[in-house]
């Protein structure tokens, strides 16, 4: 293992506040970024990079921390509307988020039709598009 993947590891067990811990935790929110998401209602899957300023990889289930927390994601948007060229996506936008004990939020890039056209990153908006209980482990 190289210095650099030692501190990686390092750092997404800081980000998870001890919500990877073998034993009980007292409190903790989940994020769910991957998977099926509502495209009926212009809802798609993204990407979350980073945490709180800390790079992450990519997991389908993330438990945090209850409380505030800034979440760097990118779109993944596949949908036939969209005129933007691609060399022109990619750009990541912020998604803040109040992570509540308990409690899972499902995210997604939510396409703006109205907008497909623009070659700026506003074509697109993150947003939690569902809320539910879950215990921590």
């Amino acid at each position: 293992m190289g210095q650099r993947d030692f501190i990686t590891g390092l750092m997404f067990v800081v980000v998870l506040g001890g919500c990877a811990s073998s034993e009980p935790m007292q409190s903790c929110g989940w994020i769910y970024s991957v998977g099926v998401t509502p495209a009926a209602r212009d809802i798609h899957p993204l990407t979350v990079d980073a945490i709180d300023g800390d790079n992450v990889n990519e997991r389908e289930m993330r438990p945090l921390t209850p409380g505030s927390h800034e979440l760097k994601v990118y779109e993944q948007i596949k949908d036939s509307r969209l005129a933007v060229n691609a060399r022109n996506r990619g750009e990541s936008q912020i998604l803040k988020i109040d992570v509540a004990d308990g409690q899972i939020y499902y995210l997604g890039a939510q396409f703006l039709p109205d907008k497909r056209y623009s070659a700026r990153n506003d074509y697109w908006q993150p947003v939690v598009w569902k809320q539910e209980a879950r215990p921590c482990p």
